[in-house]
């Protein structure tokens, strides 16, 4: 299961399918991975990893980032945090 799975949209409020989105929780950092679904333009990532993140994510000159997103979960699985990203510039 993602612990994660980010939307970026731009000023707009539309969504970006073309991003780069980056976690980091404990000094390591990874690449969150776009759906195929062109529709939902959503990044997963954090897979099996709780903790406290901070995600980035840049399209072209436009950059945007969320702090002290938290993923916990049960015994076997995380639970999966929605988030979005406003670009802006």
């Amino acid at each position: 299961m993602p612990g994660l799975a980010v939307s970026v949209v731009d000023t707009f409020g539309k969504r970006v399918c073309e991003a780069l989105v980056t976690a980091t929780s404990s000094g390591s950092t990874e690449t969150l991975v776009g759906s195929n679904d062109v529709a939902s333009c959503t990044f997963y990532g954090a897979y099996e990893r709780r903790g406290t993140f901070a995600i980035k994510a840049s399209a072209g000159s436009a950059t945007g980032s969320v702090e002290g997103i938290k993923v916990g979960g049960d015994v076997c699985h995380v639970a999966t945090v929605s988030t979005t990203i406003s670009l802006k510039g």
